[in-house]
C-alpha cells in the first residue's frame, strides 16, 4: 500500500547551477517563473547575500522580483525563531526542528533548509535544500521527503534519517536554519 503524500506538488524544477553558490536563488525559481541572477541582485541590494551568490539566513521578509513577491518565513533559525524543545532542560535537537519542518509540509507550504554538508567541525560549507513534501511513515513520522537542491536534475528522495542528519550537523555546529517559501504576484495578498 503507498501512503499519501503529504505537501505540494505545485513546484517547478529547479534551476539548476552545478558549479555556483547561487543555491537559495535557484529553490525561488521552483515558485515563480523568476531569472535566479535577478533573485540574487535583489538578496545582494536587501544585504541577504554576497557577490559571491551565498545567501545567509534570512529574517522574515518578503522579496519582489519580476512581477512575484517572496514572502520568506523563518520557523527556526539563530535569531530568534526557535523549535520548542521536547524537554525543557534540554537544547532543541533535530528531531524538534523536522516536526516543524513537517507541519509546514502538511500545510503545503515547501521548506527551504540550509545545512551543514559534512561533520568537519573546521568546514564552514551550507548549502540549501527545498523540502517540498514527505510520504509518510507507519508511525506518523515523515519520511521519505520529496527535495529539491540547485546542484542536482530532478527530485530527490531523502529518508528521515538522512534529513535529520543534515539538521544535527547544523546544530551541531552553530545552528540549524529553515523557513517557509510562499509567492504571490505583485499586487496580491501572499499564497499560504
Amino acid at each position: 500500500m503507498t501512503a499519501e503524500f503529504v505537501g505540494t506538488t505545485d513546484i517547478q524544477p529547479v534551476a539548476v547551477f552545478p558549479e555556483s553558490r547561487l543555491g537559495f536563488p535557484g529553490l525561488l525559481t521552483t515558485l515563480a517563473d523568476v531569472d535566479p541572477l535577478d533573485v540574487h541582485a535583489k538578496l545582494l541590494e536587501e544585504g541577504h547575500a554576497n557577490r559571491a551568490g551565498e545567501t545567509y539566513p534570512l529574517p522574515a521578509t518578503e522579496l519582489e522580483v519580476d512581477g512575484s513577491v517572496f514572502t520568506i518565513t523563518p520557523i527556526h533559525s539563530p535569531f530568534g525563531e526557535r523549535a520548542p524543545a521536547a524537554d525543557e532542560e534540554a537544547d532543541v535537537q533535530a528531531n524538534d526542528v523536522l516536526t516543524l519542518i513537517d507541519e509546514q509540509l502538511q500545510a503545503e507550504r515547501p521548506v527551504a533548509l540550509l545545512y551543514k554538508t559534512d561533520a568537519n567541525p573546521e568546514s564552514n560549507e551550507y548549502e540549501w535544500r527545498l523540502l517540498t513534501g514527505y510520504y509518510p511513515q507507519s508511525n506518523g513520522d515523515g519520511g521519505p521527503y520529496h527535495t529539491l537542491h540547485p546542484k542536482e536534475e530532478g527530485a530527490t528522495r531523502l529518508s528521515r534519517l538522512v534529513v535529520l542528519e543534515m539538521i544535527q550537523r547544523s546544530l551541531n555546529h552553530i545552528d540549524a536554519y529553515a523557513c517557509t517559501l510562499t509567492t504571490s504576484e505583485a499586487g496580491r495578498d501572499a499564497a499560504a
